[in-house]
């Protein structure tokens, strides 16, 4: 299956970048389009971030405790949904 890439998306006007707090998620966890996946840090608050996707974690590329720019990927999500969504998608690689 194909790996969609979870993004930082912009929250507010002026945002640029966020504190990861915490994942809601483990690695291997089945997470569904819309759910709470983590909890990031702004200037003015801490605010859930929706997966973008339905599908299982796979990997998560920002810590928490850690800071992301808007934009930045955050994890990658194995999704059946990716291949005929138009969601951006890396190719599958072995691991």
């Amino acid at each position: 299956m194909p790996l969609v890439a979870q993004e930082i998306p912009k929250v507010g006007l002026v945002m640029e970048a966020v504190k990861v707090v915490r994942w809601l998620k483990n690695v291997g966890d089945s997470v569904a389009a819309g759910e709470p996946l983590l909890e990031v840090e702004t200037e003015k608050s801490v605010v859930e971030i929706e997966a973008i996707a339905t599908g299982r974690l796979m990997q998560i590329l920002v810590q928490a405790d850690s800071q992301a720019a808007v934009g930045d990927q955050v994890a990658w999500i194995e999704s059946a949904e990716a291949a005929g969504a138009g969601i951006s998608a890396a190719p599958r690689t072995p691991e």
